[in-house]
């Protein structure tokens, strides 16, 4: 179905920009930091546990160098972009800990990049705050850890641990689902991060 832009663009684009905030501020948190705009501080037992229980960490065999990609908007190349529907010209903010991200809005969908390099603690910091997001799957995406979060039938937000301290994000609003690639948000997100983690050097 087409979805009416007119009447409906402007919430999702909120519903988007709240995602990315969730994504955001979970990267960034840690013991005792808030692990999204809505919820509850988590404490660092919780994080500590979910370490415990699993390391996400010696699940990375093939770590990735975030940082050498100082501009995010250069995560998806041109010709990614038009295959995913979201060409359009780049946006870019700074993520509340102070790193860049990256926003394209095309009529048919929007899509959000953002890392953390800074906070520590890799995937393990998303999965010990699970209980924080409205809903939390975790999967992996070309081989790395990674959880699905605060999904709906038009958003999600897909967190990746791509090397023992940093996360990677990819957050998704869909305006139009008449594209078969569109048809799941989730599904969408983990394609644009695949097609981002292309574009992000190995960790020497």
């Amino acid at each position: 179905m087409k979805i009416d832009l007119q009447h409906h663009r402007s919430s999702l684009s909120i519903i988007g920009a709240m995602i990315l905030l969730s994504v955001t501020a979970c990267a960034q948190a840690g013991p005792g930091s808030p692990e999204s705009t809505s919820t509850n501080e988590p404490t660092s037992h919780s994080t500590q546990s979910a370490s415990r229980k699993t390391n996400p960490a010696s699940e990375i065999k093939d770590p990735k160098n975030i940082e050498a990609v100082t501009d995010r908007c250069q995560l998806l190349t041109t010709e990614q972009l038009a295959q995913l529907g979201a060409r359009s010209r780049p946006s870019q903010d700074t993520a509340p800990w102070g790193e860049p991200t990256c926003k394209w809005s095309s009529d048919q969908v929007q899509v959000t990049l953002a890392a953390n390099t800074v906070s520590g603690g890799g995937f393990s910091r998303i999965r010990g705050n699970k209980d924080e997001y409205a809903n939390y799957k975790e999967t992996t995406v070309s081989g790395y850890p990674a959880a699905r979060v605060n999904f709906s039938s038009l958003t999600c937000g897909v967190f990746i641990g791509i090397s023992k301290e940093d996360t990677f994000s990819a957050s998704v609003t869909i305006y139009n689902t008449n594209e078969p690639q569109h048809s799941d948000p989730c599904v969408f997100a983990e394609k644009v991060a695949t097609e981002a983690l292309t574009n992000i050097p190995d960790a020497e």
